[in-house]
Formats: structure tokens, C-alpha cells, sequence
């Protein structure tokens, strides 16, 4: 658990907010269902004023996740750290409750086992240290089979009704958390556990119910006043929506043959080639013991690890679905462990090969997610999909907005489109009186070039829900024209910030990572500023180089 704890929570809050996590906790801040997607509009946008059965869900993804940000944000303030929280707690839990599955499986070794293995993974740290779902659904599909386990052996209503509560707490985080019914069904057949005639069994299935009524009640009120389904479900059942036309997640997980290909490229980029290597021999060990010695334990392990497969081919092949099974994968491991510790040779042999196989993979794992550069060679040493978590100098970027706005509030709030969002600066206006901030006339304004998420998180945040004027030079060129900031200087504005990145500074690693598109001349903006004499400070990354050019005027 120690080990869990410090390889999720050590400098998590240094990498920069580059990846989709930002979708979720921008809108987790205020609760809104709004990211500023001009090719994938929310119900919020297509109403006047937001109705009560709008707030029980989102239009992409179910409740709850965003809920535990909420929290987090108005615990730790809107900051990495308050954004990876959720899925930090639930890692370091999943390694707690994959010890409770293997020992109730196998025994209390196996437990331990299982748990050291889950603790140092590569890839199970990866999605722990990201503000996703995924990490969430991992420890809610743990809690589901743990008391499922418990149910059916003790047969008792509290245990029902408790693996009904998790049940409906897991599909109002993710949907992809329904693949658990199938594992579930699957180990009832394999063990001969009858409990479709139980009425606690039916007892716990509507406590499921009242507890996923969110986000069935949402989407119903969705069909009866657009009639569809929210983004998810009309994208399975193939509903045609006019405002949901393009769908970029579907297109981007490819058909059925590239996502069986990225399902292995996935396992290549996130995991060590000694866990991948061991999973591989563990799996044919289950294969001989299930053949020969007709292991119901051994069905049960390779049958949910194809079904998770399958379910892959349903949702896609993408790093944040596939990681999904790995706890199955360290079930197989330990199953292989516990059966060679059973046979009782060479149990010193054994245990060194275990102890070594931890070491390493500690070693891999915090040389991926905790050492910045990484050691060695890529895949080897560590996982590519650290590509995922880096600082380029956006946090800082961030620290150094938040010490300049400090003690102030914007004297220039423009005219929102939507109502909430007007009710959102209402809010902070009065706030700020009740505070004595400083009115401050400022226009923020940002290179065109910078990457989309970043963006929205560090500027577009701060227009949302606090009325800070913030826009791209090149909206800020198209409604100014030559006049630049003499436009704004007539309406009142005195002040004014322009973000740059530094140019010859090639940061290539890959278009969706890119804090900004390569440069290697000055943009035609900080030439005007240049031509007036302004110069400009840098902003430095974590790793106390120049990433950013920021000029106040």
C-alpha cells in the first residue's frame, strides 16, 4: 500500500494539463456541461435555461467521476493535484481490494502477491496518475467482483444490497463498467452458484437501479425532449443526431481490425516486456491447468481476460479502455505463483524470481512516471506512454496567471452566449465584492498555435467562470485589424498579457502533446510589441528552461 501510495501520488501534480482528463475537470470545477466544443455542442447549450434533469448527468459521460473532482477542486482549489486526486485514492484502493479478490480466490499469499504486483504496475500507475475515469472503474470493477464473491458465499442481504450499491455506483461513473456483468455471470456458471432465484439477489439488482438512476433518468428526459440518447448511447445504437454528426472518439478507435492491432501496440507501449513476457507464460499455465487439471479457477481468469478482450473491440483499443485488464492479468500471475508455491519445490527459487520480477518492475514504473527524463532506452527501460505525463512549463505558465491575478477581478465581463454562464459571472461578481478585489481592466491573449486542452484549461477556464477577456491572437488580429490594443485602450482597457511560446524550441512529441507548433520566428504580434519597445519575461519549465515568452504592456 505504501509503495501504491508513493508511486500515484509523487510529483503528480507536476505534469502538465495537455490530455483529456482536462475535459473532465474543467467542466467537474462548477459542474457544467460545457467545454467549448464547437463540433460536439451539450444539451446546456440548446436550452435557455438549464432544467434539473440536466444536472443529473453529462451529455458524454455519467455523473459521478466529475462529482468526486468537484469535491477535490473545492477541497485543494482548481489545481492538478485536486484533478488526479479521484484517481489517485481509487488506485492506491484497487491495490487494497485485488488483495481481498486473490484471497478470497486463492488465499492470503496469493493476496499479497496480487497486491505487490498491482502496486509497482506500469500501467495501472499510469491511469492512476491521470484525472480520468478509467482509473475509477477499475476499483469500482474490483469492489463489484469482491462482493459478488461475498455474496454468493455468504448469501446474506447486506451483501447483496452493498454489491448492488457498487454496481449502480460504477455505471454512473463510466458505462465501460458494465463489463463486469458478464465476468460476474461467467463465474456463477463456472462455480454451479445458482441466484436468479434468490430474492436478495434481486434485491441488490434494484438497489443497482436507484443507484445508476441518474443517468437512466437522464437519459430519459434526453429522448423525450430531443429524442435520443445521450452522445454514448445513441453512438451504439447508431441514433442519428443532427447537433452529434461528427463523433471524433469513434473515428479516432478505428474499425474492428485496428483495434484488435492497437490492443497489443497498447500492451507493448504501457507495460515492462517482463510483465508482458510473464503474462504471456501465464496464460498458457492456465491454459495446462484448465486442460489437464480442469481448474475452474483457471476458466474463470482466461474467460474474463477474453471477454475483456472482446469488449475492446466494442469500445475500442485505446490506452484508457485497455487498461481495464490488467488487474485480470495480475489475477493470472498470481494464480501461475500461487500454483508453483503449492507444488512445493524450489519455493526459494520461486520467491527470488518473484522478489526480482517486483524489483524490476518498481524500478520500470518509477523510472517512467517519477524521473524526469526517464533513464535508458524507451520500452526497455520505461513505458512510452509517460509521453502522457510531462511538464513543458504549462503549470508554471498557470502559477505565474494566478500570482498576477491575485487579490483582483476582471472590470470587463463582455456578454456571455448562455445563461449559466452568466449566472457563473453573476456569481463570481459578487464574490469578488464580497472579497474587496481590485476591478482590473485586463484583455489576456494567448499564441493561436497552442495546443487545445492546455488552453482551455489555463485561459479559457479563467474566462468561463471569471470573466477574464481571454482570446488567440489571431481572433484578437480579427477583431482589432492593425489597431491591436488601441481597439480595446477606447473601451477602457488598460491592461493587457500576450503568451508566446519560445521560438527554436522544437518540443516534438507528437501533434496532441505539442504545447505549441514549432516556431522559429517571432509572430506578427510580438513584432508590433517589439517595434513599441515591449520586452518580454520567460516562464520556465519545471526543468528550469525558457517555454514560454509573456509580454505585459
Amino acid at each position: 500500500m505504501l509503495a501504491a501510495a508513493i508511486l500515484r501520488l509523487a510529483f503528480v501534480s507536476v505534469h502538465d494539463p495537455y490530455t483529456d482528463e482536462v475535459l473532465l475537470g474543467f467542466r467537474a470545477i462548477k459542474l457544467i456541461d460545457y467545454d467549448l466544443s464547437l463540433v460536439q455542442t451539450t444539451p446546456w447549450q440548446w436550452v435557455e435555461t438549464v432544467p434539473v434533469w440536466m444536472r443529473l448527468s453529462f451529455h458524454d459521460h455519467p455523473i459521478l467521476f466529475f462529482f468526486l473532482q468537484n469535491l477535490s477542486i473545492r477541497a485543494l482549489g482548481e489545481s492538478m493535484l485536486a484533478l488526479r486526486l479521484p484517481s489517485v485514492v481509487s488506485g492506491i484502493a484497487s491495490v487494497f481490494l485485488i488483495y481481498l479478490v486473490a484471497s478470497h480466490l486463492l488465499n492470503r499469499r496469493a493476496g499479497y502477491i496480487a497486491a505487490a504486483l498491482l502496486a509497482v504496475q506500469s500501467y495501472h500507475t499510469w491511469v492512476s496518475r491521470l484525472g480520468i475515469q478509467d482509473g475509477a472503474v477499475i476499483f469500482f470493477s474490483l469492489l463489484i467482483l469482491w462482493l459478488w464473491l461475498k455474496a454468493l458465499e455468504q448469501n446474506k442481504r447486506l451483501w447483496w444490497l452493498l454489491w448492488g450499491m457498487a454496481l449502480g455506483l460504477g455505471v454512473i461513473t463510466k458505462l465501460t463498467v458494465l463489463i463486469i456483468i458478464p465476468i460476474l455471470l461467467t463465474y456463477a456458471l463456472i462455480y454451479r452458484r445458482p441466484f436468479f432465484k434468490n430474492r436478495f439477489f434481486w434485491q441488490g439488482l434494484g438497489m443497482a437501479a436507484l443507484f445508476s438512476s441518474p443517468v437512466w433518468l437522464y437519459n430519459l428526459f434526453l429522448y423525450k425532449n430531443f429524442g435520443h440518447f445521450d452522445f454514448q448511447i445513441s453512438a451504439a445504437l447508431g441514433q442519428y443526431v443532427e447537433k452529434w454528426q461528427f463523433r471524433q472518439g469513434r473515428v479516432m478507435v478505428g474499425g474492428v481490425l485496428p483495434r484488435f492491432r492497437f490492443f497489443f501496440e497498447t500492451l507493448y507501449q504501457s507495460n515492462s516486456i517482463i510483465f508482458n513476457y510473464l503474462t504471456i507464460f501465464s496464460i498458457l499455465g492456465a491454459l495446462y491447468l484448465f486442460l489437464k487439471k480442469k481448474s475452474k479457477l483457471a476458466l474463470f481468469l482466461l474467460s474474463a481476460m477474453v471477454l475483456e478482450g472482446l469488449w475492446f473491440l466494442v469500445t475500442g483499443s485505446t490506452l484508457r479502455f485497455v487498461v481495464m485488464i490488467i488487474p485480470y492479468f495480475v489475477l493470472l500471475i498470481t494464480y501461475i505463483f500461487a500454483k508453483l508455491f503449492e507444488w512445493g519445490r524450489f519455493n526459494r527459487i520461486i520467491f527470488s524470481v518473484l522478489a526480482l520480477f517486483l524489483a524490476g518492475e518498481l524500478f520500470f514504473t518509477a523510472n517512467s512516471f517519477l524521473i524526469s527524463p526517464s533513464w535508458g532506452k524507451t520500452n526497455l527501460d520505461y513505458a512510452p506512454i509517460n509521453v502522457e505525463m510531462r511538464n513543458f512549463g504549462w503549470n508554471e505558465l498557470n502559477d505565474y496567471l494566478d500570482n498576477y491575478l491575485a487579490g483582483k477581478t476582471s472590470a470587463a465581463f463582455g456578454k456571455p452566449l448562455h445563461q449559466f454562464m452568466v449566472d457563473l459571472h453573476n456569481a463570481e461578481i459578487e464574490r469578488a465584492a464580497r472579497a474587496g478585489r481590485e476591478k482590473y481592466a485586463l484583455v489576456i491573449i494567448y499564441d493561436y498555435d497552442f495546443n487545445f486542452l492546455s488552453r482551455l484549461w489555463t485561459f479559457q477556464r479563467r474566462l468561463i467562470y471569471y470573466g477574464w477577456p481571454a482570446l488567440s491572437d489571431a481572433a484578437f488580429f480579427d477583431i482589432t485589424g492593425e489597431e491591436w490594443d488601441g481597439y480595446y485602450r477606447r473601451q477602457g482597457i488598460e491592461h493587457f498579457l500576450y503568451f508566446t511560446g519560445v521560438e527554436e524550441k522544437d518540443f516534438n512529441v507528437g501533434a496532441l502533446y505539442t504545447p505549441y507548433k514549432y516556431k522559429t520566428d517571432l509572430t506578427d504580434f510580438e513584432k508590433y510589441l517589439a517595434g513599441k519597445g515591449i520586452e518580454p519575461e520567460f516562464i520556465k519549465n519545471h526543468q528550469g528552461e525558457n517555454a514560454f515568452k509573456v509580454y505585459r504592456f
